[in-house]
């Protein structure tokens, strides 16, 4: 695979190399909950502030959003090699020393788009499970409102009768 965009070609071999270089310090920081939100924090006023290839780039928010839920251990069903290789893409896309200097509009993130491009599909079932847990337990979270609302309304039903009943006396 060789990306191109007005002249500018990264290989996959280059991306790769790119990639796995990251790898350790991936490792360091899932082990470090503190470092890792601060890194999650400043990856998402990168993304935000990203203009163009935004399209390459869309998954972004979606492996920040895995790798808190991971830190937090609020979802671990995927391997230890597929989060790390997920946060070894996202210290690539951070660092503004990589293949091609990211402060070059547009062209700068091509080799950003293409790193990002190997770490998903490296572990692309593994994002596809984490979506299906997320869809889960969102619709967990949206019954669990229903029952509290319906509750809620039970509540101020049996209040209204409540007072209806003292006033009767």
């Amino acid at each position: 695979m060789q990306k191109k965009n007005d002249g500018v070609k990264v290989t996959e071999k280059q991306a790769k190399k790119a990639w796995d270089s990251n790898k350790k310090d991936a490792e360091e920081l899932l082990n470090d909950e503190k470092k890792m939100n601060n890194f999650l924090n400043q990856l998402e006023e990168k993304f935000s502030a990203v203009s163009g290839l935004t399209e390459k780039l869309k998954d972004i928010p979606l492996i920040v959003e895995l790798v808190r839920a991971y830190i937090k251990k609020e979802y671990t069903e995927i391997p230890i090699g597929s989060i790390i290789g997920l946060v070894s893409a996202l210290i690539y896309f951070l660092s503004p020393v990589d293949l091609i200097p990211d402060v070059i509009p547009v062209i700068g993130y091509v080799d950003d788009a293409v790193v990002i491009a190997l770490a998903i599909r490296f572990a692309y079932t593994d994002l596809e499970d984490f979506k299906k847990w997320k869809a889960i337990q969102e619709e967990k979270a949206e019954a669990e409102r229903v029952v509290e609302s319906e509750e809620q309304e039970l509540q101020e039903e049996e209040q209204e009768q409540d007072n209806t009943s003292t006033a009767e006396v």
